[in-house]
């Protein structure tokens, strides 16, 4: 068979697209495992010069991983709770809650949401839509 021939350097190009088209698709199904995998790979590269230190003092690796991960997970929840106070309280239900300041500036024709309010006809949190 001729490598120069039209019919080889057609076939040669499908087989390619076919490929290509393969790897893709695998990458596109494949795409939250290789995720996950990333996101294991970064933490446990940051991580790793707390774990050694750990280690360094003379802790088990197990045991340096094990707190390593528990002061991640402890900043983690301080985080999420003070970056947002409402976290760690409970939910009232279902359905949007409006403070006082809201409605009030909502039945107030002089303020922006009033205005809105005049146009738009924004239904209280009582009312059903």
């Amino acid at each position: 068979m001729n490598r120069r021939s039209p019919f080889f350097v057609g076939l040669t190009g499908a087989a390619g697209v076919a490929v290509t088209y393969g790897l893709v698709e695998l990458l596109i199904k494949a795409r939250s495992t290789l995720i996950l995998i990333g996101l294991g790979l970064f933490i446990a590269a940051g991580l790793d010069p707390v774990v050694a230190w750990l280690t360094r003092r003379g802790l088990p690796r197990w045991s340096a991983v094990l707190i390593a991960l528990a002061g991640v997970f402890a900043r983690d929840r301080d985080l999420r709770r003070y970056l947002h106070p409402a976290a760690g309280q409970p939910d009232h239900g279902p359905g949007p809650t409006r403070s006082p300041n809201t409605s009030t500036s909502l039945q107030n024709h002089n303020s922006e949401l009033g205005k809105l309010n005049a146009r738009y006809h924004i239904p209280a949190a009582h009312e059903p839509c």
